[in-house]
């Protein structure tokens, strides 16, 4: 089956940047550094929730910024800020994104629901809001019918 039409787990996004920013190792984050690079390519269009966008630079920055002992990489707040507007920047400001927001009736769904933690939750009625055909996350156990993996996406294109 051919997926034309994606949402996509902003988890999947930072694999990417713990491969991009990070140089961190490991199947699933080349799993998702493929798929992110078709993306970027405009080989696949990828709708995700706006809130991605800031979450992705809140981790990057806030990783960076976060004292070595702690795991971090001990930058300058100045610095790891102007690391994860570029990263953004270069990677959601390219065509092949389409980027959604929640409306009120969608985040009152979203709270509600217990099926899902509120993360999960927020995700999920953003994809369905998207008119996705389906959604990529490796979180698969949470969506089931809905979800495929980006490692068993990669081999239907």
């Amino acid at each position: 089956m051919k997926y034309d039409n994606i949402f996509l787990d902003k988890n999947i996004i930072f694999d990417y940047a713990r491969i991009k920013i990070f140089k961190q190792e490991s199947f699933s984050y080349k799993q998702s550094l493929i798929l992110i690079d078709k993306i970027l390519q405009g080989e696949i269009k990828a709708n995700i929730d706006c809130t991605t966008v800031f979450a992705v630079y809140n981790y990057i920055s806030y990783k960076l910024n976060k004292p070595e002992f702690r795991g971090g990489k001990g930058l300058e707040l100045e610095v790891a800020q102007k690391t994860a507007r570029e990263f953004v920047k270069n990677v959601f400001m390219k065509e092949s994104w389409i980027i959604h927001g929640l409306n009120r009736e969608h985040i009152f769904k979203a709270i509600e629901d217990s099926s899902y933690d509120l993360e999960d939750s927020w995700q999920f009625y953003a994809y369905k809001k998207s008119m996705s055909s389906i959604f990529v996350t490796w979180n698969i156990k949470h969506f089931k019918d809905n979800a495929i993996t980006p490692k068993k996406l990669l081999i239907a294109k």
